[in-house]
């Protein structure tokens, strides 16, 4: 189960332009945001679902992170996005390449589990404060 961070492409593009110790600033805030990902997915869980592990891998030079659950269980997206109604209306509010990672996991669309988030509002609150800290660093650099 995994989503890229939108919005963040054009961001990064601009701040490389800077040179090597800017990419490092961003290869630094990538791991930092994905280490917190990791964090808050794994408080969110909870101990009861202790059973699935989440990691992160830093990959590309550090400038990519994945940040998801260990092996292919599908358990893991059934606790995250529940099943038949409750699944409808986690998935509700989510972008469509969220309902896309869902959609995997889909079989009839009549199961009565009901989901409990952990990865996925980790991934959204991180997303966020990955691009507005991007965008503080390169309004620091302009400036001079």
């Amino acid at each position: 189960m995994a989503v890229k961070i939108t919005g963040s492409e054009r961001v990064i593009a601009e701040l490389m332009r800077y040179g090597k110790e800017v990419e490092q600033m961003v290869i630094d805030e990538v791991e930092d945001i994905a280490t917190d990902i990791e964090i808050d997915a794994t408080k969110n869980k909870g101990s009861e679902l202790s059973f699935i592990k989440i990691d992160k891998i830093i990959t590309n030079k550090g400038l990519t992170a994945k940040v998801g659950v260990q092996g292919s269980d599908p358990l893991a997206a059934y606790f995250e996005f529940g099943t038949g109604l409750s699944a409808k209306e986690i998935l509700a509010p989510y972008p469509q390449e969220v309902k896309d990672v869902a959609m995997n996991f889909f079989k009839t669309g009549e199961g009565t589990l009901r989901g409990r988030p952990y990865l996925y509002p980790a991934y959204f609150a991180g997303s966020a404060r990955f691009i507005r800290n991007l965008k503080i660093k390169l309004r620091q650099l302009r400036k001079g």
